[in-house]
């Protein structure tokens, strides 16, 4: 297991499960603007690792699809960042030298 990998799944099951509560609202027609505000995706790729977003690194593919993630993804999502992370990290390392 990678260093805080339980602490990005659990951030990731909650991301999930504030989204089920948005979907829910929009079915009856209430809209809710808290995933963006909570960026929990984003602090599951800051925990990670990942550089923010600049002119040549978007964490936007990372997050694609986060609408269609649920319970049972979650285990799969981890893996696949983690897996994204290391590739980032042999293809850019100069991404991750601080200035």
């Amino acid at each position: 297991m990678r260093p805080q990998e339980n602490i990005v799944r659990l951030i990731v099951a909650k991301h999930i499960e504030v989204l089920e509560v948005a979907r829910l609202a929009c079915g009856i027609g209430v809209q809710i603007d808290l995933l963006e505000r909570l960026q929990l995706l984003d602090l599951a790729l800051d925990i990670i690792g990942f550089p923010p977003d600049n002119d040549e690194f978007s964490r936007e593919d990372l997050k694609s699809g986060e609408w269609d993630l649920s319970d049972r993804d979650i285990d799969k999502y981890v893996d696949e960042l983690y897996k994204s992370f290391d590739e980032l990290l042999l293809m850019k390392p100069h991404l991750f030298v601080k200035d």
